[in-house]
């Protein structure tokens, strides 16, 4: 057991060192922080488009994030203003800088999934485009899930037993994690091409989505807790812990992919299969041993 250890996870370390997973993981954590500012004036031009006033997506974005991240994006969302003359041009500019970052994060799963960089700059920045726009869909999705969750569970106060919508409020966050998971798995599948089967793709993403959930978590817990980053960077702090919170997150998914292809090529599963059958073997020998000396013990 300690030799299958020792192989699989030297294999599994070696190919981590080999990825660079960390610089892709800052690449794209720089992209997307530069297409932040966009991006919220984009949301809020479009808010003024429809003449949608009601702040319960803008609320719900903000609740997905860390207490600390929070505060700096409540801020931009204070400061940003957006013209509807500006709408063409923030959306131009929110998704070329938001698929530049995809980019990168694209070049870091083919670093991961082994996969050949042969395409040209048009090919790789349209499946960023659309990578995007899946992407800015699944997190919309989730938000709105987040506000009629609200509608829905104070609703549900009125005419149904208290006890039940209590339940079903619990159980809201799994909503946006299994959103999240979803998009982990779509990437893993589409993007490596068959490099992985759709089981191992899933342990993957599962792994990622939880990993980005607990990691949130954690640092909200140690930020707000034990750690002063205003000490060391003052007014940059929030900006820091936001820049730290999003690098880590890339890493944790990129973390998912090399799992996901641990699992796939390794040999982890059929080590792990040969292994039982062993034991299987060694339990019937055994029995079989007892039995013997039982039939002997009795002819005594």
């Amino acid at each position: 057991m300690k030799i299958l250890l020792k192989k699989h996870f030297g294999w599994f370390y070696e190919k981590l060192n080999n990825d660079a997973i960390d610089s892709y993981a800052a690449q794209v954590s720089f992209w997307i922080l530069i297409s932040f500012i966009p991006f919220l004036m984009l949301v809020l031009a479009l808010l003024q488009v429809i003449r949608f006033e009601d702040t319960s997506l803008l609320v719900a974005f903000v609740q997905m994030l860390p207490p600390p991240v929070e505060e700096v994006v409540s801020y931009l969302f204070q400061e940003v203003h957006a013209p509807q003359t500006l709408i063409s041009m923030t959306a131009i500019t929110c998704v070329w800088s938001a698929s530049t970052a995809m980019v990168a994060l694209i070049k870091g799963l083919y670093s991961v999934f082994d996969v050949s960089k042969n395409h040209n700059y048009i090919f790789m920045r349209i499946l960023a485009i659309l990578y995007t726009v899946v992407f800015v869909m699944t997190l919309l999705v989730s938000m709105g899930l987040m506000v009629f969750g609200d509608m829905l569970y104070e609703w549900l106060i009125t005419v149904m037993p208290p006890a039940f919508p209590t339940l079903i409020n619990r159980f809201k966050p799994i909503m946006s994690y299994v959103l999240l998971l979803f998009f982990f798995w779509l990437m893993f599948i589409a993007i490596p091409r068959k490099q992985v089967s759709l089981r191992n793709a899933f342990f993957g993403a599962a792994l990622a989505s939880a990993g980005w959930v607990l990691f949130s978590f954690f640092f909200s817990v140690f930020v707000e807790n034990f750690a002063n980053y205003a000490t060391i960077y003052g007014s940059l702090a929030a900006l820091v812990i936001l820049m730290v919170w999003l690098y880590a997150c890339m890493f944790i998914l990129l973390i998912g992919g090399e799992i996901a292809m641990w699992l796939q090529h390794s040999g982890i599963n059929r080590d792990v299969s040969d292994l039982k059958t062993e034991r299987r073997r060694r339990k019937l020998i055994s029995e079989k041993g007892n039995d013997a000396n039982g039939k002997t013990a009795d002819k005594k």
